[in-house]
């Protein structure tokens, strides 16, 4: 997304600040710089870092937007850091899980991810919803598609009532069953919202973390493989300095907090 794009939809939501402003430009312009050296890993990965703490800079003031945390996920990625870039992709797949770039570079991070781990443990989550089932970006409009099909099944149903033609009945009861299919994606969406705020997505932030039965170093570990780095969980407990987490595959164990990535709102941030 170029700069002025996302000024556009910066404006949309409120006035940028001049630094704001400034803030956005100089992360384009280190991101840009980054591709230009890429003959120079080193230095590039130097310039994408500073571009993805930039871009995480815009959205701690506000600016949440999926196209800014795509950006900011790439710039993690591209600076070897895989389990920030995974944390962006994931905000900002929560955000618009329509999204394509979103999709496809979660997916190249998660597959680095699996190559770390040969037993498969700590894998990535696997996406249940099916293939058929279409993503609706926002609560309003799934309210508005059980609205229209609602009034419509019933417009059906009535005709139908009047003039007992089966055409009308078979109208309205196609209706019906799109309604239900609109209410079950209304109550998923907000399942995943839901599930998001109770129980916060945790990445782990280095290699080589032990996943033990318990609060401390003095319990064993849940599985003699570690985790992998950029592993994805769901906070289900803190007690200290450790968490308790709920892996993909249904694991529950501990590790040290000093490893992981929470993903909690900039006002719940240490």
């Amino acid at each position: 997304m170029s700069g002025a794009a996302f000024l556009i939809l910066a404006l949309a939501l409120g006035t940028p600040s001049a630094e704001d402003e400034q803030l956005l430009a100089q992360a384009q312009a280190a991101f840009t710089q980054g591709v230009a050296l890429r003959q120079r890993p080193e230095e590039a990965r130097a310039q994408f870092h500073r571009a993805a703490e930039l871009y995480h800079q815009l959205h701690d003031r506000g600016y949440a937007s999926a196209e800014l945390l795509s950006n900011e996920g790439n710039a993690w990625f591209l600076a070897d850091d895989l389990p920030r870039a995974i944390l962006a992709y994931r905000r900002g797949f929560l955000l618009d899980p329509t999204h394509p770039d979103l999709r496809a570079n979660l997916a190249a991070a998660r597959e680095k991810v699996l190559q770390n781990s040969p037993t498969g443990f700590g894998s990535p989550p696997v996406d249940q919803r099916p293939p058929w089932l279409p993503r609706l970006r926002l609560a309003g409009m799934l309210f508005t598609t059980f609205a229209i099909l609602y009034s419509l099944s019933w417009l059906a149903l009535t005709r139908w009532w009047m003039v007992r033609r089966p055409g009308w009945l078979a109208l309205g009861l196609l209706g019906m069953s799109l309604v239900t299919l609109a209410l079950w994606m209304f109550w998923r969406e907000g399942r995943d919202v839901y599930e998001a705020k109770v129980h916060p997505l945790v990445v782990i932030a280095e290699d080589g973390v032990v996943l033990r039965k318990g609060n401390g170093l003095a319990y064993p570990a849940r599985s003699e493989t570690p985790l992998p780095r950029g592993a994805e969980a769901r906070l289900l407990y803190r007690r200290g300095d450790w968490l308790q987490l709920e892996l993909s595959g249904g694991e529950i164990g501990w590790v040290p907090a000093a490893y992981a990535l929470i993903d909690l709102p900039p006002s719940d941030r240490d």
